[in-house]
């Protein structure tokens, strides 16, 4: 199924929009709300805020299949294996609308992922210690807050979003879906003991907000990208 994306004048230049303040206020909140709460975890340590003892009951209560699907994520979720998921996606969405919508998510959805890169070094929080909550993969950097996997989630789902507010409806379901996708990337990173509870609940909001944020800001030259990836795109309307 095709579906419907919104159509640009057959001539002349692409319409020079404003830069778009309601997604930079969100985005912005989003990422403030995120910041705080990796410099409270950061500040009062994963022991006085309970984390670390969430980290130890989950530990104890792992079963097959949650571990067979965390590990799962792990791999697909990876630095090594991130970069050809998201072309596959957006692979799936030149197919299905046109290139300039792929385009504007595949850039959307990197800058989400990489906008904790920096947040990695800033707050050098240490992972949880392998030995006390059996974790079962093993991370010994300082690089726990915000969590990659779940900024990587966010940023697919967010960044589909934005690519794809002229069609409400299927927003909407990408919404729908995708939100429950990020919590369960959020939990199989706290089963396997790679990450604290602040570390997956930040990352979504700071990667989330940084995808509102790039797209608020970017949106004057929106038309001028997708513009330069549509020569191959599909009629208006969808079709089976």
């Amino acid at each position: 199924m095709l579906l419907p994306v919104p159509t640009r004048r057959a001539s002349g230049p692409a319409p020079q929009e404003p830069v778009d303040r309601r997604l930079l206020a969100w985005g912005s909140s989003m990422v403030a709300v995120g910041l705080l709460i990796g410099v409270w975890v950061t500040s009062t340590g994963a022991r006085h805020t309970g984390e670390y003892a969430l980290d130890v009951d989950l530990s104890q209560h792992r079963n097959v299949v949650g571990v067979g699907l965390a590990r799962l994520v792990d791999v697909v979720g990876s630095p090594l294996v991130g970069p050809f998921l998201l072309l596959a996606l957006a692979a799936v969405l030149w197919r299905l609308t046109d290139r300039g919508t792929a385009a504007w998510f595949l850039g959307l959805a990197i800058i989400g992922w990489f906008s904790v890169t920096v947040c990695k070094v800033v707050f050098h929080r240490h992972r949880p210690p392998t030995g006390p909550i059996h974790a079962l993969i093993v991370e010994h950097g300082a690089d726990s807050f915000p969590s990659g996997h779940t900024a990587l989630a966010a940023g697919i789902v967010v960044g589909a979003a934005v690519a794809l507010r002229g069609n409400r409806a299927v927003r909407s379901w990408v919404l729908l879906v995708g939100v429950p996708v990020i919590v369960l990337v959020a939990l199989t990173r706290l089963l396997l003991g790679a990450h604290y509870l602040g570390d997956v609940v930040g990352s979504p909001l700071i990667a989330g907000g940084a995808v509102l944020v790039a797209g608020g800001l970017l949106r004057p030259i929106e038309h001028r990208v997708r513009g330069r990836f549509d020569d191959a795109r599909l009629p208006h309307g969808s079709r089976m």
